[in-house]
């Protein structure tokens, strides 16, 4: 920023008569993620579609550019995403996908004050092993962050099997005679 003073009548100094003052402009976003599907509990091959909810945030003061989320799917979920990419529904930005399920969500800028949210849904295989699945997503930004304690999330779900087994028998002899 500078300023120039002038006069009608002969200046002495005129060197004096500019000034400069540099002002350094800082970025300051604070980008924060939660995941959650709204359960605690899932049943192994019960053939239901849950859905996870990602939605990051900009609760700083200028906008974030270069946000990017990745995913770490959890071993044992079964999100199709190399089947099917319309799984993954993000309301901005693109998704990569990457391997066994796990895939970067890139948002170009995420203005101060927005949401922006992607959704993802899931099936449970019958194959998979009962016990405890955590769902990790992180997100990063190219501006200065105000905190970066917020920039992951994790949902843990914990996986049942049930299984219903029958046994019949049957001799195949409807009557039988003593002796």
């Amino acid at each position: 920023n500078s300023a120039t003073v002038s006069a009608d009548q002969d200046d002495s100094d005129p060197s004096n008569n500019t000034d400069y003052e540099d002002t350094l402009i800082a970025e300051s976003a604070d980008v924060t993620i939660t995941k959650d599907d709204l359960v605690s509990t899932v049943i192994a091959g019960d053939g239901k579609t849950y859905t996870y909810t990602i939605t990051v945030s900009n609760a700083g003061d200028s906008d974030a550019d270069g946000v990017e989320v990745t995913d770490s799917w959890p071993a044992g979920f079964d999100q199709n995403a190399l089947e099917n990419i319309a799984t993954i529904n993000p309301t901005e930005g693109t998704i990569t996908e990457g391997t066994n399920g796990d895939f970067t969500w890139n948002i170009a800028t995420l203005e101060a004050g927005t949401s922006e949210t992607l959704t993802v849904s899931y099936t449970v295989p019958s194959g998979t092993t009962a016990g405890d699945y955590t769902n990790t997503v992180n997100v990063t930004t190219t501006t200065t962050e105000s905190d970066t304690g917020n920039n992951s999330a994790s949902d843990t779900n914990t996986v049942n099997e049930l299984a219903d087994v029958t046994i019949t028998k049957d001799d195949l002899v409807s009557t039988v005679i003593a002796g």
